[in-house]
């Protein structure tokens, strides 16, 4: 009797694995909606939705709560070479300002999604399926943070970078601001 390779077995292992982590999934969602259902059945639209989209709904609106809407702009400096702190902290801030705008974009198009307002696309898919397993859509991956990071700990992480980028808009010398409150300790800054 010929046996598969060693590797063959660990890929049949693999999807024989993964088919039941798909069926628990399936499973458990069941079950959270039988439950949910069985307990409230004259709530709004939202309660006919599955449990996960409920729980992703929620956590969207959190997030957004966390977000700010903008933050400051670094002011211009004159002359033609500015302060290499300057030109760093401008960066960040654009950098910034873009993420911030596609988070928000991604956020929200998720809300009005699960409001019933915007049809689902791929890439409304692919995010929704990211954020429901608690890990940092692709396109969000700007700079670097623990491979294991959940969203939701990337979500209060950037938050605090969006708060720190504001707070150094408002210093008129970024050396005496870096120096005097050892602004950058506490966390890396964009990249």
């Amino acid at each position: 009797m010929a046996q598969l390779p060693p590797t063959a077995e660990r890929v049949i292992a693999i999807a024989q694995g993964d088919e039941l982590l798909g069926k628990l999934r399936k499973m458990r969602t069941q079950a959270d909606d039988d439950d949910e259902s069985a307990a409230a059945t004259s709530k709004s639209q939202t309660s006919r939705q599955p449990a996960w989209m409920r729980q992703l709904f929620d956590r969207c609106k959190e997030w957004l709560a966390l977000l700010p809407e903008k933050f400051n702009n670094i002011p211009v400096q004159s002359g033609e070479n500015p302060d290499p702190l300057y030109r760093l902290f401008s960066r960040e801030g654009v950098i910034g300002r873009r993420l911030l705008n596609q988070v928000r974009r991604d956020l929200s198009d998720t809300v009005r999604v699960f409001q019933g307002e915007l049809k689902q696309t791929n890439h409304l898919r692919s995010l929704m399926s990211s954020l429901t397993k608690g890990t940092i859509p692709n396109h969000w991956r700007v700079y670097q943070v623990p491979k294991a990071m959940a969203v939701s700990g990337w979500v209060a992480n950037f938050a605090k970078r969006l708060a720190q980028l504001d707070n150094i808009a408002g210093v008129d010398n970024l050396a005496r601001c870096v120096k005097s409150q050892n602004t950058l300790n506490s966390f890396c800054i964009l990249r």
